[in-house]
């Protein structure tokens, strides 16, 4: 068995996966353990196999599985980690990069600590890679593991200050494989966009896992990139409304899903949420009205106990 897997969703996206696979490619002289890269490919249709193809001769250790179509993003990204053969698996999407001596770290916090999970940082770049500056998860300045068989790890909500701090990134993520393949079949599709977080709330509240906040930023994130429209449809593109809506609504699902028993715990946990709706909540209200969607803003704003 491996001791970490890549694991790398793709669709059409050959140039992009190919820098990621050379950051990878860079790190592998300053690794001392087993390493698997898993790339789940949705199907492409440009030249994504042969990118694969030139790395595999340069012996960097991929497991190629190609759909047989494209499920879309959230399938793909869900199941991923499926393939895996490591012990843990860390989620990167096709787009981003890994940054130096990232792998390194996650092999020693792996090996000190044996979270479930651990969350880090990010920076954030245009679509150019030109970084833009960094994303923190939580405000926590120091290595911080919560074992969620106490009630006192959840107070990890209280400190979070972005939505990467709940899970709503990939790219940040290390996950005990086992602990993924061992959570529940969710509605993964009618359930949120984000059925990682879906998984990582299993991992830590079903299977009462352990959460490990790495203060530093392992990957950078190329920004205006987003495909959330492959899943939710045409309508997406066209709209002013929905491209806050089904992110707030996806979160709002997954809450409910963990926390419809604890009002309160469902409120610390979609904190980062109802922070940015408050901050533009006039503007959310007026494109719901615009749009005919005033119902479903207002059931969130509700839900969140955000007066309008």
């Amino acid at each position: 068995m491996y001791f970490i897997s890549i694991c790398i969703p793709t669709f059409n996206r050959a140039n992009y996966l190919d820098q990621l696979l050379q950051s990878i490619a860079d790190e592998l002289n300053s690794v001392n353990f087993s390493m698997q890269i898993v790339i789940s490919d949705n199907a492409s249709s440009d030249n994504t196999s042969q990118i694969i193809e030139k790395w595999e001769a340069k012996n960097l250790p991929i497991k190629y599985i190609r759909n047989n179509s494209n499920f879309g993003a959230i399938y793909n990204v869900a199941n991923c980690i499926n393939y895996s053969d490591a012990q843990y698996s860390l989620l990167i999407g096709d787009d981003d990069i890994i940054r130096k001596g990232s792998l390194a770290i996650f092999n020693q916090i792996l090996n000190q600590y044996n979270p479930d999970v651990i969350i880090s940082d990010r920076y954030v770049a245009d679509i150019n890679m030109k970084i833009k500056g960094e994303e923190k998860s939580s405000s926590l300045s120091k290595i911080s593991v919560y074992d969620f068989k106490s009630q006192n790890s959840f107070d990890y909500f209280d400190t979070t200050v972005s939505t990467i701090g709940i899970f709503s990134f990939i790219s940040n993520l290390c996950i005990r494989t086992d602990s993924w393949k061992k959570s529940q079949n969710y509605s993964l599709t009618s359930t949120s966009l984000f059925p990682h977080a879906i998984k990582i709330l299993d991992i830590l509240t079903i299977q009462k896992g352990t959460l490990l906040y790495l203060p530093a930023s392992t990957v950078i994130a190329r920004l205006d990139n987003d495909r959330v429209n492959l899943d939710v449809g045409p309508e997406y593109e066209n709209s002013h409304f929905l491209p806050w809506h089904v992110h707030f609504e996806g979160f709002m699902n997954i809450a409910e899903l963990f926390f419809k028993h604890d009002r309160n715990l469902m409120l610390r946990f979609m904190s980062p949420i109802a922070r940015i709706i408050e901050a533009g909540k006039y503007d959310y209200i007026r494109l719901a009205n615009i749009e005919g969607q005033n119902s479903k803003a207002l059931e969130i704003l509700n839900k969140l106990n955000i007066s309008t």
